[in-house]
């Protein structure tokens, strides 16, 4: 009796039966109860949830309790009214489903569900992801949740990896002709693109894949992909070997001189190697002549310039 009188003096202030396992009624609170004042109302909440997963409690106290709208499970409780509606919502209004460590739900902003207001969705989001936290209602929701693109069953840089770096570095390769991507270029939002790869800051990653070895799990794992597409990972070498030697080589050939101006660009036609194409060339060599630029690899294929008619001061 003293739990019953307990818990429907919580369900009455607070609306619903999901007593925190510390909870004890506080003593001189008018609000409560006199005969449930200091009753640890949350550890006998806890126990009723047990008997009744095991099914011991009598046919008298499981109607009580349904009168009461008892909560059996709050995991299936809080899925149900709180975290699911939230992903719902989280998604109509961002695309996906890939929240933040750190995002709460606003407090008393109507667009979201009411009960989801100040849950810390993003620390739940990770539960779910890294310590198979809600195992049962993931596995209940699976549909919706692919949906609503939830990962789940990769880590965040895996699916990353799969759905939107490497399908983007392929699709650089093919427009561009070499996989030397610029640390600004972002993915444009349009075909060929993979709309998964939209808007992604590609120059950035790569950057960081060479300097932080971001991804190095995955880089590894598909080595030979990475090699057949010409992907950098000395960006610098790269850009020399590939590109400015082919196009210094061609332009003499063309042009039978190694004067250039500084605004000339490689033409996208032959017999211009199509790695070198719409290359600002004069810009290039301007700046290996008056700011440094690749420094390292002039001093060692200098005799190869020199043949060319190309001369540096280092």
């Amino acid at each position: 009796e003293k739990m019953l009188a307990a818990l429907r003096a919580y369900k009455e202030m607070k609306r619903d039966t999901l007593v925190p396992q510390s909870f004890i009624v506080p003593s001189g609170d008018a609000r409560w109860p006199r005969v449930a004042w200091g009753y640890a109302l949350g550890n006998a909440v806890n126990t009723f949830r047990t008997r009744a997963a095991r099914q011991e409690l009598s046919p008298r106290m499981q109607t009580e309790l349904e009168e009461l709208s008892f909560t059996y499970s709050a995991a299936q409780f809080q899925w149900d009214e709180i975290v699911l509606p939230a992903l719902r919502h989280f998604y109509t209004v961002n695309g996906h489903t890939d929240v933040s460590k750190a995002f709460v739900v606003p407090d008393g902003d109507d667009a979201w569900p009411r009960r989801s207001w100040n849950w810390s969705l993003g620390f739940t989001v990770q539960r779910i992801r890294n310590c198979n936290g809600y195992a049962r209602q993931v596995e209940q929701s699976k549909e919706e949740l692919k949906e609503m693109k939830f990962c789940f069953e990769t880590s965040l840089a895996e699916r990353d990896w799969n759905e939107k770096i490497l399908p983007a570095l392929k699709v650089y390769r093919e427009i561009h002709h070499h996989c030397i991507v610029e640390r600004t270029f972002e993915v444009p939002r349009e075909s060929p693109w993979p709309e998964a790869t939209w808007d992604l800051p590609l120059g950035r990653t790569v950057n960081k894949m060479r300097s932080e070895k971001s991804y190095a799990e995955f880089a590894a794992r598909d080595e030979e992909i990475l090699n057949a597409i010409g992907f950098a990972w000395d960006r610098n070498a790269s850009t020399w070997n590939e590109r400015i030697i082919p196009a210094l080589q061609t332009y003499v050939a063309e042009f039978e001189t190694c004067r250039m101006f500084q605004t000339f660009v490689v033409p996208a036609c032959e017999p211009w190697p199509k790695d070198t194409w719409n290359m600002a060339l004069g810009g290039v060599v301007y700046n290996m002549r008056y700011r440094g630029s690749y420094f390292v690899q002039i001093g060692r294929d200098v005799d190869r310039l020199i043949t060319m008619g190309f001369r540096f001061e280092l």
